[in-house]
């Protein structure tokens, strides 16, 4: 996965949290998520998760929001994604 988009975002960015000496950081992954042929990645808070930046309308819990995967060989996957609470429920 090298690449997520929405038309209710201007940038939605692939980060990941981790933990390092007791403390939770989150980070960019600009190089994406490699996704082994056949494997599922799960995205949730806390872990490997999207970064919607300038989002265009707040989201709100049980809405929608569609967005588009692109993958380096399996090309752009549209999707519409759910909008969970924070601790992704």
């Amino acid at each position: 996965l090298i690449s997520v988009t929405s038309p209710a975002a201007g940038e939605v960015q692939i980060h990941e949290m981790v933990t390092k000496d007791n403390v939770m950081r989150m980070r960019q992954l600009k190089d994406g998520i490699a996704i082994a042929a056949g494997q599922t990645v799960k995205l949730e808070p806390g872990n490997l998760h999207l970064m919607f930046q300038k989002v265009t309308t707040p989201f709100k819990q049980g809405a929608t929001v569609p967005v588009t995967l692109t993958f380096e060989k399996a090309g752009k996957v549209d999707l519409v994604l759910q909008v969970l609470s924070a601790q992704g429920k």
